[in-house]
């Protein structure tokens, strides 16, 4: 159901949850979300296996430092391949407009897509860090397509052009999410 990402007790739950998968064979662990028409959500999220690797250790040994460690997860386009692997039809909800209310949707993936170039160095994680950029800037860009002739031009074009700069190597910081919403208003 929709994950409520500021209830750290919900998303600790949800770790807690995946540990086991950590026993099998593979680098990240993808969690789609629904929500209450069993919709699958647009937007999941990534864990490594590392992280639920140290995650499963700090809750067996109750180890405070390790446990104190952020354990990072990645947003996800959930895609129709990605639930083709299940025999239950699911069926991926759509975004809808509403207006500029919708702009946070833009800043969080402005915001993953710096961050993951940012923290997806590793040799072994060049391809997934492709990959995952390539899903980021098309979402932006479809997000954009969406807004071009649903609001001001001046508005759209900020938009656009920091969408542009971020994609083209500007990092997207914390503080950026307000300075947006503050030149749209």
């Amino acid at each position: 159901s929709d994950l409520d990402y500021n209830d750290t007790t919900m998303v600790s739950n949800l770790y807690l949850k995946c540990i086991p998968f950590s026993e099998n064979n593979f680098d990240y662990l993808i969690v789609a979300l629904k929500n209450e028409n069993e919709m699958i959500l647009e937007t999941g999220f990534k864990i490594s296996k590392n992280d639920l690797l140290k995650l499963k250790n700090a809750f067996e040994n109750i180890d405070m430092e390790v446990s104190e460690e952020p354990i990072l997860f990645f947003s996800e386009i959930i895609s129709k391949n990605i639930l083709d692997c299940f025999t239950e039809h699911f069926e991926i909800k759509k975004p809808e407009f509403n207006s500029y209310k919708d702009f946070e949707i833009i800043a969080e993936l402005l915001w993953a897509y710096s961050k993951c170039r940012e923290t997806l160095t590793a040799k072994n994680d060049l391809k997934y860090k492709e990959q995952l950029l390539i899903n980021y800037k098309d979402k932006l860009f479809n997000r954009l397509k969406l807004y071009e002739h649903n609001i001001e031009k001046e508005a759209f074009q900020i938009t656009y052009n920091l969408c542009t700069n971020v994609i083209n190597g500007n990092v997207y910081k914390e503080d950026d999410y307000n300075n947006f919403i503050l030149q749209l208003i």
